[in-house]
């Protein structure tokens, strides 16, 4: 109902007010309107002209393709002067080929290779890791890249990369979100598995079960004992090798290879896993040293070139949560494995080798042996031109060659 004034029930209305209604000024409105426009156009255009600006100077150098390794690499490459726009672009093509290269290479599977985007990037002649597993006692024409790993491997006489069931198995515990979750995949809780662990250590261990005949040429034959065979069939497995925690070493390996030899030298790679290598080839190059919970806890200024391997059994970053697994009650497992017996372990938090003349792969296959054990001490690391530096309390312990430490956390001694 309406509002009432009274006087019998009529609508209440408000007094009509007389309104002057003016002829608007349109040529004023368009003028004002086309200087908006053009305060518009320029602001744009200074937006655009600086975000096309270019700044000379240390650049993160991103692959096109973030599905496989480039989402554990980072790549720093330094451009400046006439043309480095140009050669920016260069080097990120030249990065997202190599990425492309590396994912097809190492995958263990077939599927893992098309998941990764990476399946087309096979050249004529040119199998990978995937095409080695799946033809046992078969001679096939690998990659390059891959021969020349499984080179390097025999070179240092280490046989880690041949626990491939263990890694297929044990690798579901970092896909675990509760503990209770985790006994189906560590060795520690379930006997069942810690006996299959080391019936596959055993084989990898004995060159009559399997070994890598190198054939020269890129040709490799895998050679699998019927006995291992029956082994993988009974157990559902289908990964023999399978470098695992290497594999980003190797990556790194090849990528620093092939831009030395294409003359890109002003830059530095680093994986999430630990790994890095230094393209420059004067200057210094700054590696942390960590220690479990303390985080950081000494910087050493290392002369380049200097490839590192950074073994922790911790989450340092959120990347590190999908290769470590920790319980509530704080204890981790890691990917670091004993070869002798198939069993996760980590003989200290941390463990940093570096050097100026080996590779990643080195330093890695050389740090993982005495890491992924009980216990280890200097007498591990006897390599010359090595570095080993690790913590015992807040003693830092350097074994090898003198490094310079640049900064050494307060508390901290080094020894």
């Amino acid at each position: 109902m309406g509002r009432s004034s009274g006087r019998g029930w009529h609508p209440y209305l408000p007094p009509v007010k007389n309104i002057d209604v003016q002829t608007p000024n349109v040529k004023k409105r368009l003028i004002v309107i086309a200087v908006l426009f053009v305060i518009g156009v320029i602001a744009l255009g200074i937006g655009l002209y600086q975000s096309r600006k270019w700044e000379d100077g240390w650049k993160i150098v991103e692959s096109d393709n973030v599905l496989g390794c480039a989402s554990e690499i980072s790549f720093h490459y330094y451009l400046a002067g006439d043309g480095a726009r140009e050669r920016a672009s260069e080097i990120a093509t030249i990065y997202t080929q190599l990425c492309g290269r590396a994912d097809y290479v190492y995958a263990v599977t077939a599927e893992e290779a098309e998941a990764k985007g990476a399946a087309s990037e096979a050249g004529e002649g040119e199998a990978n890791l995937a095409s080695l597993n799946a033809n046992p006692n078969t001679v096939v024409e690998a990659a390059p890249e891959l021969y020349r790993t499984l080179e390097k491997l025999e070179e240092l006489g280490t046989r880690i990369h041949l626990l491939g069931p263990v890694y297929e198995s044990y690798d579901g515990i970092f896909s675990c979100t509760e503990d209770r979750e985790t006994v189906d995949f560590d060795p520690w809780q379930n006997p069942d598995l810690k006996e299959e662990f080391a019936q596959v250590a055993a084989f990898a261990a004995n060159p009559d079960d399997i070994r890598i005949e190198l054939l020269g040429g890129g040709r490799i034959c895998l050679h699998v004992s019927e006995r291992y065979l029956a082994f993988a069939k009974e157990h559902g497995t289908r990964n023999f090798v399978d470098l695992y925690y290497l594999r980003n070493a190797a990556i790194l390996d090849d990528m620093a290879d092939a831009l030395r030899e294409k003359g890109w030298t002003q830059g530095y790679f680093q994986s999430a896993n630990g790994y890095g290598v230094n393209l420059l080839s004067e200057g210094e190059f700054s590696v942390n040293v960590a220690n479990g919970k303390d985080g950081i806890v000494a910087q050493l200024a290392a002369v380049p070139p200097t490839a590192f391997a950074a073994l922790r059994n911790y989450a340092l970053t959120e990347l590190d949560k999908q290769s470590c697994y920790t319980f509530t009650d704080g204890s981790t497992r890691a990917k670091y494995v004993d070869q002798r017996d198939g069993l996760p372990k980590a003989a200290k938090s941390d463990l940093l080798l570096l050097s100026k003349e080996e590779g990643c792969l080195a330093l890695a296959v050389m740090a993982a042996t005495p890491y992924a054990s009980e216990e280890f001490g200097e007498d591990d690391f006897p390599a010359k031109g090595l570095s080993a530096i690790w913590c015992e309390g807040i003693n830092i312990r350097v074994a090898g060659d003198d490094v310079k430490f640049s900064e050494v956390a307060e508390g901290y001694t080094v020894e």
